[in-house]
């Protein structure tokens, strides 16, 4: 379960591709809408959403999505980066070597 450094690697990418499966896609898409400024969650978008994800789950989804980006933006005026939390996990098929070298 998670993510893997795949999709993390190509998250500006989610819609190509099959790293993501259908539903990601769909929340990834609707981040993306709820996220921008100003917010763009078009009638087609919502109406896919309604679809797959029920009231509960949609508003756990939104106020998860819409805490990020505050948090996101907040830091952005203290000039806080990242706490280097995220480690690309090492690569087998290259003996050891970082993904990233």
């Amino acid at each position: 379960m998670g993510i893997s450094d795949d999709q993390i690697r190509n998250l500006n990418f989610y819609q190509e591709g099959n790293l993501f499966d259908a539903d990601e896609k769909l929340v990834l898409e609707m981040a993306d809408a709820i996220t921008a400024t100003p917010a763009r969650v078009a009638p087609e978008l919502r109406q896919r959403l309604q679809a797959r994800f029920s009231t509960p789950q949609l508003v756990e989804l939104s106020a998860a999505i819409a805490w990020e980006n505050y948090r996101a933006r907040s830091n952005r005026v203290f000039g806080f980066g990242s706490e280097g939390f995220y480690k690309e996990e090492k690569d087998p098929e290259r003996k050891g070597s970082s993904a990233a070298d």
